[in-house]
Order: structure tokens, then sequence, then C-alpha cells
């Protein structure tokens, strides 16, 4: 019988052995480095913006007080854009079945939380996981579990190295589908992603618009220098934000901690960069701060040959599925549609769609043997759009 409960300090030093059993040294995760900063994390008072649930093998009560966890979830949520992201789970080898299943457990976990977010005065509007922290035999569980999948990850290093990933979503808010703001004309390119969301996710039909955008090209672009400095990127994004010069910064629990920027700081693009080991070494576009007028195709080829020749395999950006100048910006850099999420980002109280772009320097996709049909059909859909 597994039995599920929040998470408190007291139960960081089992949390923590669990981490190692489950994790068998295979990788680090920073949340378990340091004991006093874990008590601190699941303290709900000190860390309000983090949910950990504990899953324990056996009734309430009985449990040993020395014995490991069957599992532990973690969630981080942001309550200001109202979105949650199922951060790691962990569980414990003891729990899982004679042929490695562990179902049960991750199902008691998933199952606690979902429960949760609908029984208290909700704190988010959607929480989503993807293949980056979770397995693909977990996140395709996500499925059955109430989530929808919105797209896939061709290339993403990811927890199961660089087998096709995706991205699943929970909409928690019942009303979420009336807060859409759904007045503008999708890109064509965008369309057969949106088509399977919108089956999947019972939305109404968007226009499609015509594509290929008249832009201003300048005589001159910016040459661009790349700064990996946490802490000076920190503090200059921050007071970007503090003055509100940052209009379309967006990347939920990503900070920034390199900046890309011409010498006069007229232009500058934020980005955080992952681990540099080589199968997890990845870039995240996180916003522009753009104070002369650029070329958006070329400033996004600037910033791909600079994380290129820094090793950097594989970068992500997010663009308003409303904008179709920066899809299109997007597209004719070399990216390409990885996934569609409707009612992302908290827009006073509308949300707003965004799409998901990709682009990896090297083929290095690896489908499963048994790929889940769902996530078949969003594959297909990038195959035949990445031989145009």
């Amino acid at each position: 019988m597994i039995t599920t409960r929040l998470a408190t300090p007291a139960d960081s030093v089992r949390i923590l052995r669990l981490y190692h059993a489950a994790s068998a040294g295979l990788f680090e995760d920073a949340a378990f480095l340091d004991l006093p900063a874990l008590e601190r994390s699941l303290d709900s008072r000190q860390s309000p913006q983090q949910i950990w649930l504990l899953a324990e093998d056996g009734p309430s009560g009985t449990v040993k007080e020395d014995a490991l966890p069957a599992g532990v979830l973690r969630v981080l949520v942001d309550t200001n854009l109202r979105i949650g992201r199922l951060e790691r789970v962990y569980i414990s080898p003891q729990g899982k079945d004679d042929d490695g299943n562990e179902d049960r457990i991750f199902d008691a976990l998933i199952g606690a939380f979902v429960t949760m977010l609908r029984a208290e005065p909700p704190r988010i509007d959607v929480v989503y996981c993807t293949t980056h922290n979770f397995t693909h035999e977990q996140h395709a569980r996500t499925l059955a579990l109430g989530f929808s999948l919105l797209g896939v990850f061709p290339h993403a290093p990811g927890n199961d190295t660089f087998a096709v990933g995706g991205l699943s979503a929970l909409f928690v808010d019942p009303a979420w589908r009336s807060k859409r703001r759904a007045a503008f004309a999708l890109h064509p390119t965008i369309r057969p992603w949106f088509d399977i969301v919108r089956e999947t996710c019972e939305l109404p039909p968007l226009t499609v618009g015509e594509g290929r955008m008249s832009r201003v090209v300048p005589d001159v672009d910016p040459e661009l220098e790349m700064i990996v400095a946490p802490n000076f990127v920190a503090r200059t994004f921050r007071k970007h934000c503090e003055n509100h010069v940052l209009p379309q910064h967006f990347y939920p629990f990503h900070s920034p901690n390199c900046v890309m920027t011409d010498a006069d700081q007229t232009v500058e693009v934020f980005l955080h960069i992952g681990p540099s080991e080589s199968q997890r070494h990845f870039a995240t576009i996180i916003a522009e701060h753009v104070e002369r007028v650029v070329d958006p195709t070329q400033l996004y080829r600037r910033v791909i040959a600079l994380l290129r020749r820094a090793r950097v395999g594989y970068v992500e950006v997010l663009i308003d599925a409303a904008d179709s100048a920066g899809v299109e910006a997007a597209l004719d850099a070399g990216f390409l549609p990885y996934a569609y999420f409707p009612s992302f980002k908290a827009h006073g109280e509308s949300r707003r769609d965004f799409v998901v772009f990709g682009l990896a320097h090297e083929n290095r996709m690896r489908v499963p043997r048994h790929l889940h049909p769902a996530y078949q059909r969003f594959l297909d859909v990038y195959l035949q759009q990445s031989r145009l």
C-alpha cells in the first residue's frame, strides 16, 4: 500500500538517502548537495516556490523512521506566472516490482499532487513536465494521469540522453480555455502543431496567416561577444526587469547566467547555459534588450554561431504564438518548432499561447523502440518540416 504526504524538513536525511540510492551516482542534482539547503527547501514557509511530496510503502504511521521512502516528487512553482513544473521524481529501487516497474509509486505521487492542486484554492493554473528530468517511460505515464502531450524534443538532452522526448501539461483551472487570448492569426508553419494540440485539448480553431512577412533590414548588424558571468548577468538582467525594458522576456524557472552583447550594450541577449558535460550542454534564450534596429534573423544566427563556438550543442527559445514576425525570424535562422503550449504565460487575467523552438547542431536523435503513438504524431510533423 502506497501512502503519500507533504514532505517536511524532518524528512531531509531520509530523502537524501533515497536520492543516493535512486541516482546511483550516475548524475548530480544540485538540490541534494547541501543538507541545510535541502532542509530549507522542504520548509513550505521558507520555500513556497517548491512542493515536495513523499511516498511511503505502507499505511500512514506504520513506516519505520529509518526506512527508505518509496519515492519523492519535487515540483517548482511560480505564483506570479501561476505555473508549475514537475522537476524531479526519485523512486526507491526497493519499491519497484520484480520487473523493475515503478508505476504504482509514480502514479501515487503524481495522483496525490493533482488531487492536492484541485482540492485547495489554486496557486497555479497549469503544470508541465518534460523529459529533461524525467525518463521517456515516466513522461509517457503522465499522459495516463490527465496530462496532455504538447510536443516532442527530437534532439534535446534529457534524462534518457538523446531519446525523443516530450512536453506534457495539466491544465488545473477548469476555465482555462476561456482565458486564452486567441484573437490572432497563426503562422502557417505552426498550424500542424496547433492542430494536434487543438484536438487533444479540445480548442476552437485559429485563423492562419500568410507567412513570409517583410521586415526592416539594417545596413550593419551588431558584433556580439559572449560573457559568462552569472552574478554580473543576473544583476544586469534584474536592473532591466526593474526598469521594464525587457517586454518579451519569458522562460519559466530559468535565470540567465550568460549575456551576448555589443560593445555599446545597445543589443543584449540573455541566456541560460546548462552544465558543460557534453551530453547535457544546452542553452535557452531568455530575453533580448535591443536599443537599435536589428535584423532578428541575423541576431539569432549570431547567437547560434557563438553558442556553437562554445560547444553548446542545443538551444531553445520560446516565442509568443501571436508573434508571426518572431516565428518567421526563428524559422529563417534555423530553428524548428518542437511544441505548442496553449495558455502558457499569464497576461493579466488571461493567458497567452507560446511555441517552443529548438535547434541542434548535430542529429543525435534516438527513437525509442516502442514510441508512444501520441509522440509519433508530433515526430512525423517535425520530420516532415525538417526536410523542407
